[in-house]
């Protein structure tokens, strides 16, 4: 676990492990109960998880496990989302973004309000710290795929992957 200092000064202790995924190992960081980030890693690392963090640790796991099975759509975990008021209003417009959909930045910045924000659309993306749990993969730009942090082989493969299940009957 990791020791960190939050902007009061006050310590609080990070649990980090991993889930396997097809498109690499995801790196699961929480404290106090909550996720702080879901990011991709190129090979696992030794878990390192408290007590308190263990039971959304395992939540987080299955419910990865169960969006790549094709069995989950949304995902329900208690999130901690630090950022701007930009960033966390464009992360609450991701997350309605429905599984195997898409949005294109414009519609994004339109749909906040912001419609000449599109770049800065794209940069609120790359600061998603909850990968594919606030679908960042889901927006894409206006003739075409669009960036993603961590390549647009992973994004292609993530959207293909809802797209070929968007039309089945699995659990919400």
């Amino acid at each position: 676990m990791s020791t960190l200092k939050n902007s009061s000064q006050q310590k609080y202790f990070i649990s980090k492990g991993y889930a396997p995924s097809p498109i690499g190992f995801l790196k699961i960081e929480l404290t106090d109960g909550k996720v702080i980030s879901v990011s991709h890693e190129q090979k696992k690392q030794k878990d390192s998880v408290s007590k308190q963090d263990l039971p959304v640790f395992n939540k987080t796991k299955a419910q990865l496990k169960a969006y790549f099975a094709g069995r989950l759509k949304k995902f329900n975990l208690p999130l901690v989302t630090e950022g701007t008021e930009f960033q966390q209003q464009v992360w609450r417009e991701m997350a309605k973004i429905p599984f195997g959909s898409t949005r294109t930045y414009g519609e994004l910045a339109k749909a906040i309000g912001r419609p000449r924000a599109s770049r800065a659309i794209g940069n609120a993306c790359n600061g998603n710290p909850h990968l594919i749990v606030i679908p960042c993969h889901r927006v894409v730009g206006a003739t075409g795929l669009g960036g993603f942090a961590i390549g647009s082989k992973k994004k292609k493969h993530l959207l293909n992957h809802e797209t070929h299940l968007s039309h089945s009957n699995t659990e919400q």
